[in-house]
């Protein structure tokens, strides 16, 4: 029997050690350690754009994989820092581990991208995801997928820029997991503790996480807790029942903008992250299967702030409970036809009194592979908001492979849904009955290469996103309250550039630019945090086995921002930057493996957002026991 201590300094975490504990325990001796993670792996399917699995050269749509273990093999803890490798995609952090972080994809504002996590839609226009993002850890089996282009027809509102799915995979094979500890630059701890394995009809996984930092700038400690797990009971052959739970706690100091006029800036930001979900998989031959999934997600977030001495607290709670029913019919070998509904009952609360939306959602799409590799798809979707009404979305797909060379393009429609304050009003707002979802068209065209068997894949996609009804405050001559209208247009345009190598057993390569042109189609001028540039690398080495070094990079250039605090507003251009990491990792043995990473290497001074300073040069030094 094995025995495992772990010893983190985070609080939060006492529970889940003890569980992990308790699981380790019954491990028997003879359980093999789990293999060394793949340097990067090539993905053969994807889930998402079809909500059913697609090889991945039938796939149309623009989307980006990230495995199991290839986060751990690049030392990347969050989930926001791992998609700045991703075409498309611009990260906005601020400031430090923890810190609050939207993401822009194509184009579109925070608030345009949908998170999938398990299954259940993660946010929304009350339910914003930027804190959860910025201390969320992905887990041993989270597989992430991230889909560009509108994606409402699917998923429903808030998928303008696109979707990113996360979702924990079940467990498989010998019981097998690790303990690792870290420690570093800023008073840095971070330590974990994870698990999966089957025996026979019952499956599971589960992660616990702990980091604690004081980052770079005073008084802008971040402690962060993470707790994930799934369980899964194969009943029969054509039944299958499990749950999923994640929990992330989070307590971030934000001293905030550092050209603030506010004398007390300093803020206390705490969120509690829930989301609990039970789901049954039912396989009738190859012909029809189905997936019932329901959900519950709660989030409470708490900021103590004050302006220049005086108190401005401010707290919000939602809470979403959701019923998802999915079919996958395959009519024949070249048809396959997804369609499915889905309620939820959404209620969200900062001190003012909003009813509940309730939403009622049907859905369809069918994929044809019209000929030898040739794959059609079409899709359309109804939605039905108690707060403000009806929309109907659609979509078309195509993918032709001929030989190694792959052209796909889209075309869809999407929306995002105003929120409760936008539309009831609030304590500093006035209602606004008429007001109407924001509304997008998007398309894209690309050509996929692929090079000397898998070897190498390059992907050049083209991009095109309209945006119209954009929501934006109109202020009012006081007493009079301001409201929320439908005032705004803009375009997007760009090109999306990715590259995987696999150059030889020893060295591989990724490699993620983006060119992008986004306009305010009122003024004509540009859209604040949309850089032209956008580019991110990484390359591996591998000469042992036992041995790792990697080295890696992102960046923009060309890229304006916002000041809110000169009067009128200004658009200063916060400046170009690159930041390289580096990363080793030596395997003592198959158990025993030490592991190093440095930070902005060459010490770089940057904001990615602007007003919050990034960090400087940090060193950390971990261990990993793989049981």
């Amino acid at each position: 029997m094995k025995t495992i201590l772990l010893i983190i300094p985070n609080r939060f975490l006492l529970t889940g050690i003890l569980m992990g504990c308790l699981v380790t325990l019954s491990i028997p001796s003879h359980a093999q350690p789990a293999p060394f993670e793949p340097i990067i792996p090539i993905e053969d399917y994807v889930v998402t754009a079809a909500r059913t699995p697609q090889r991945s050269n039938e796939v149309a749509s623009s989307v980006t994989v990230i495995a199991p273990g290839e986060l751990a093999a690049k030392q990347i803890t969050t989930l926001g820092d791992a998609l700045r490798s991703v075409s498309g995609v611009s990260v906005l952090k601020t400031g430090g581990t923890g810190g609050v972080t939207s993401l822009l994809v194509r184009g579109s504002k925070a608030a345009q991208t949908l998170f999938l996590v398990d299954g259940v839609r993660f946010n929304d226009t009350n339910t914003s995801y930027a804190s959860w993002l910025g201390g969320f850890a992905p887990g041993i089996n989270d597989r992430i997928e991230m889909l560009r282009g509108p994606q409402s027809t699917l998923y429903g509102g808030a998928a303008m820029g696109g979707v990113i799915s996360v979702g924990l995979m079940r467990g498989s094979g010998e019981p097998s997991g690790s303990v690792a500890a870290e420690g570093g630059s800023f008073r840095t701890m971070q330590g974990a503790l994870s698990a999966q394995g089957a025996d026979g009809a019952l499956a599971w996984s589960f992660s616990v996480s702990g980091y604690d930092t004081d980052n770079d700038r005073p008084d802008n400690e971040a402690r962060l807790a993470n707790y994930t797990g799934r369980l899964d009971y194969r009943v029969s052959e054509a039944l299958n029942v499990g749950a999923t739970f994640r929990y992330l706690e989070s307590a971030y100091k934000d001293p905030n903008d550092i050209r603030t006029f506010n004398t007390t800036p300093i803020s206390n930001n705490n969120l509690r992250s829930n989301l609990i979900t039970g789901f049954a998989e039912f396989t009738s031959g190859s012909v029809w299967s189905a997936r019932l999934t329901a959900g519950v997600q709660s989030q409470r977030y708490d900021n103590d702030g004050s302006f220049s001495g005086f108190p401005s607290p401010y707290r919000t709670e939602s809470r979403r409970e959701m019923i998802d029913w999915q079919n996958t019919l395959n009519i024949s070998d070249n048809v396959t036809v997804v369609a499915g509904a889905n309620t939820e009952r959404s209620k969200f609360s900062d001190g003012a009194p909003y009813p509940d939306d309730k939403l009622a959602g049907l859905y369809g799409q069918v994929e044809w592979a019209a000929a030898a590799g040739m794959h059609l798809g079409a899709g359309l979707r109804y939605d039905d908001y108690s707060s403000f009404g009806k929309a109907v979305t659609g979509r078309l797909t195509a993918s032709e492979t001929i030989g190694l060379t792959r052209v796909h393009a889209t075309y869809g429609t999407s929306f995002v849904p105003p929120s409760l304050s936008q539309r009831y009003g609030s304590a500093y707002t006035a209602p606004s009955p008429g007001i109407q979802a924001e509304e997008s068209t998007g398309w894209d065209v690309g050509i996929e290469q692929t090079v000397i068997a898998n070897r190498l894949i390059l992907d050049v996609t083209y991009f095109h996103n309209s945006f119209k009804n954009l929501i934006a405050y109109q202020g009012a001559i006081f007493p009079a309250l301001g409201d929320y209208r439908n005032i705004g247009r803009a375009e997007a345009s760009g090109m999306e550039t990715s590259l995987k190598a696999n150059l030889s057993a020893q060295l591989s390569a990724t490699l993620a630019w983006t060119y992008l042109h986004a306009t305010d189609e009122l003024s004509g001028g540009r859209l604040d945090d949309r850089p032209r540039h956008s580019y991110a690398a990484d390359v591996i080495w591998k000469p042992h086995s036992a041995f790792m070094l990697g080295v890696g990079l992102h960046g923009a250039a060309d890229r304006l921002a916002t000041d809110f605090n000169a009067f009128p507003s200004a658009q200063p251009d916060p400046g170009d930057y690159t930041v390289v990491r580096l990363y080793a990792r030596y395997a003592i043995s198959d158990q025993l493996s030490f592991k190093v990473r440095v930070e902005n290497l060459l010490n770089r001074n940057y904001e990615e957002t602007y007003g919050f300073p990034s960090s400087g040069t940090a060193a950390y030094v971990g261990v990993e026991w793989k049981f």
